[in-house]
Parts: C-alpha cells; structure tokens; sequence
C-alpha cells in the first residue's frame, strides 16, 4: 500500500497526470479568483449597474416575465441573461450574488470542457490537447460527386 504521495503520482499513467495537473491548477486559479474577488460580494462593478436596475426593473418580480414586460423592455440586449437573472433574483433574493455565482460556475464548466485532457501530448495541435464540443456529432457521409455530365443524362 502506498502511502506517499510522490509513490502515487510516479504510478499514475501520464494521461492520468495531465488530468490531475490541469484540475490543480483550475482549482487554483479559481480559488485565487473567488479570494481575490472576495467571494462575489464585491460592490458592483464596471457595468453591472445599468444591468442589474434592468433586472430588477423589468424581471425579479416574476419566475417568468409576462409578454407586456418582454414588450415594453427598452434595451438593445436580449433579454434572455435578464430573464435568468430575475429568476435567480426571484427564487433566492441573493442580488448581485446569485448572478455573478452563476456566471463563475459556468465558466469553470466551460474552461473544463475546452480544456480537459483527452491524450498524451503528441504534436502542437490543439486536437490533440482539448475535445471539441462538436466531435461527438456523427459526421457527415461524403457522396460521390456527379459532374455536370452525368447530372444532366
């Protein structure tokens, strides 16, 4: 039975390396991040402002905001992060809070699906490095092509 780490690590498959390095330093990052930013409870910052009195005008006082609020909305945004901000606004009256919450949730969700490790390093490529979102997709069947010929006979 190994009981030091250094024994566990020199066991461990390099893909498997890769894997622990790159959730270390995620994980550092983003805890470095929350500090920094002492915890999301920071005073509103650069923009948030106007964001956040649109949000609170228009959609925290609903779930779901009624087609005469979506009518009478005066921004040139899309509501859709206004209308999900209100619901959070809505369902846990955390304030600026919940949104910046989520948006820290979502990006380490998408820092991890860009950046995991599928491979060993093989070649500079970035196929190699990360998945692509799409390559779980089937692929698309190539047909044989039909000159002009052909097409009109």
């Amino acid at each position: 039975m190994k009981y030091f780490p250094s024994e566990i690590f020199a066991e461990m498959s390099h893909s498997s390396k890769l894997k622990f390095g790159f959730i270390f330093a995620i994980a550092l990052i983003y805890t470095a991040l929350f500090v920094g930013l002492q915890s999301l409870q920071a005073p509103v910052w650069w923009d948030e402002r106007t964001f956040w009195l649109t949000t609170q005008r228009y959609f925290s006082d609903s779930l779901l905001p009624s087609l005469e609020t979506l009518k009478s909305y005066p921004e040139l945004n899309t509501p859709l992060p206004f209308i999900i901000y209100g619901a959070l606004e809505y369902l846990f009256q955390g304030g600026l809070f919940a949104g910046r919450l989520l948006n820290f949730c979502l990006s380490i969700i998408i820092v991890v699906c860009i950046g995991w490790p599928r491979r060993p390093h093989r070649s500079f490529s970035p196929s190699y490095n990360a998945p692509l979102l799409c390559s779980h997709l089937p692929q698309r069947k190539s047909f044989p092509r039909k000159t002009i010929l052909e097409v009109q006979v």
